[in-house]
């Protein structure tokens, strides 16, 4: 797979399937550490939760005005950009916040928050991804009006290389 082939809306797609289900995991994860009796509660053992259903509403409005033609006149290239990168600061703080309250947890609490730890660092890095991706296909738009990195190496390949 070429590098251009990871830029592409079909494989942004799968990745933000990926991430929902990692966020509903991340939810439930969460909810489980809430439902045990006498467990400290604080910032970082619900701040999952809220940051959860961003993303999860996030994805959802992504998702919808790409794919679905009732919802194509909201799509928006750069507000996606806009609000992946914003999806890497609010994971990051999840992964920090998280890990700052697991020291605090005993047995049971202790390992769901180093569960829910790990689980946001694999949703940081897939939306460091989706932050990458967004912008490429955003730039790409704006310079040449196509919204496909690998419409445009085809579209180089066919012209002899040459950029348009």
């Amino acid at each position: 797979m070429a590098i251009a082939d990871t830029f592409t809306e079909r494989f942004k797609t799968r990745v933000h399937i990926v991430q929902m289900v990692l966020i509903i995991i991340i939810l439930g994860v969460t909810f489980g550490r809430l439902s045990i009796p006498n467990p400290p509660i604080s910032r970082s053992s619900i701040m999952a939760i809220p940051i959860g259903i961003k993303s999860l509403i996030i994805i959802a409005y992504q998702m919808l005005s790409e794919h679905s033609p009732r919802f194509q006149r909201w799509r928006s290239l750069k507000a996606n950009m806009i609000l992946d990168c914003l999806e890497t600061v609010f994971w990051l703080a999840v992964i920090v916040v998280s890990s700052m309250g697991a020291g605090r947890g005993t047995g049971t609490t202790k390992a769901i928050s180093v569960v829910t730890v790990l689980l946001a660092i694999v949703l940081e890095a897939l939306a460091i991804w989706a932050a990458a991706c967004s912008t490429v296909l955003f730039r790409q738009n704006k310079r040449t009006g196509r919204e496909n990195l690998a419409t445009e190496v085809n579209y180089r390949a066919k012209s002899g290389g040459q950029w348009s």
